[in-house]
C-alpha cells in the first residue's frame, strides 16, 4: 500500500496543502484506491490529516461518521496512517526533549552568535537547524515540564512555540495507557528517570523516528530497547543527509535578528 499526494496548489479552500489517496499493490484490493483523505495547515501551526467521512445531521447539526476505523479499540489506530500521511511530503519528523527545546528557544531569540570556542556550538547549531528544516514534535511530558517553568517570561515563551510552532500528538485514552505501560517496562534500564521513558514511549507511540536529546546518559541506557533513533542535535542532522543548499521550511523575517546572520544556514 502506498499513500499518493496530490499538492493543493488553487489555494481553496484556505489552509488545505493537499488531497491523499491509498492506493493498494497487492492482495484482493489490489489494484484499487480509496480517496478522500486531506492534509491540512492548523491555524496554530502544524499539520492535521482528516480521514474520508460521511455527513448526516442529528436535530439539525451536521455531524460526520469517519469510513477509516481501528478494527478493535487498542493503541495501535489511525495515528500511524496521519503519520505516515503527513511524513509522505518529505519533510523529516523529529522530537525534541526539553534541554534541546531550550536550546532552539535561546538560538531563536538571538542571543546566541555561534562563538567559535564554544564546545556546544555545533549542537546549538544543529537544534536551530532541525527546527527550520525538519518537521519538530513535542509531546506531552515534554509540554508538562515547560508549564512548569516558574519564570513567566519564559514560560510563556515556551508555551507560545509549543503550541503555535511545534507538532502535535495527542494520543487517545487508549494510548496514553500503552504510554504508561511502555514506560514502566523502560524504567528498569533508566531507573529513577521515569519522565525520560514516558517521552521515549511517547515518541514510540505517535510513530516519531527519532528522538533529540543532549541526554548521553538517556541515549546510552535506552537506545538499544527502541526503534527510536535517540541522538544529539548534531548527530541527528547528520543523520538526515539534507542536501546543502535545501531550502529550509521556515525561515526568520527579515525583521528577527537571525535574518542577519550565516552561522545557521545550510
Amino acid at each position: 500500500m502506498t499513500a499518493k499526494i496530490i499538492m493543493n496548489d488553487r489555494g481553496n479552500p484556505p489552509g488545505k496543502l493537499a488531497d491523499a489517496e491509498l492506493h493498494f499493490n497487492d492482495g484482493p484490493l489490489a489494484g484499487l484506491k480509496l480517496i478522500g483523505f486531506a492534509l491540512w495547515e492548523r491555524r496554530t501551526g502544524g499539520r492535521n490529516v482528516t480521514f474520508p467521512a460521511r455527513q448526516y445531521s442529528v436535530n439539525g447539526e451536521r455531524r460526520s461518521f469517519a469510513l477509516l476505523r481501528p478494527i478493535t479499540d487498542a493503541a495501535a489506530d489511525t495515528i500511524r496512517c496521519k503519520i505516515h500521511m503527513r511524513s509522505t511530503m518529505s519533510v523529516p519528523d523529529i522530537a525534541f526533549d526539553s534541554n534541546v527545546l531550550t536550546f532552539f528557544l535561546d538560538a531563536n531569540r538571538g542571543d546566541y552568535a555561534a562563538a567559535p570556542d564554544d564546545p556546544l556550538r555545533e549542537e546549538r547549531i544543529a537544534a536551530l537547524r532541525l527546527f527550520l528544516f525538519c518537521r519538530p514534535f513535542i509531546v506531552r511530558t515534554v509540554t508538562a515540564e515547560a508549564l512548569a517553568i516558574k519564570n513567566d517570561p519564559k514560560l510563556k515563551e515556551h508555551m507560545s512555540f509549543i503550541w503555535g510552532s511545534f507538532a502535535e500528538c495527542v494520543p487517545d485514552g487508549d494510548q496514553i495507557e500503552a504510554i504508561e505501560r511502555r514506560a514502566q517496562e523502560l524504567e528498569p534500564f533508566h531507573p529513577g528517570q521515569i519522565d525520560d521513558c514516558r517521552i521515549l514511549a511517547e515518541v514510540e507511540i505517535c510513530d516519531v523516528p527519532a528522538l533529540v536529546t543532549f541526554d548521553t546518559r538517556l541515549q546510552k541506557r535506552l537506545a538499544p530497547h527502541t526503534k527510536v533513533r535517540i541522538q544529539t542535535p548534531a548527530a541527528c542532522w547528520q543523520t538526515l543527509a539534507i542536501p546543502p543548499g535545501t531550502a529550509p521550511q521556515w525561515s526568520p523575517a527579515p525583521e528577527h535578528p537571525l535574518s542577519q546572520e550565516n552561522w545557521w544556514r545550510w
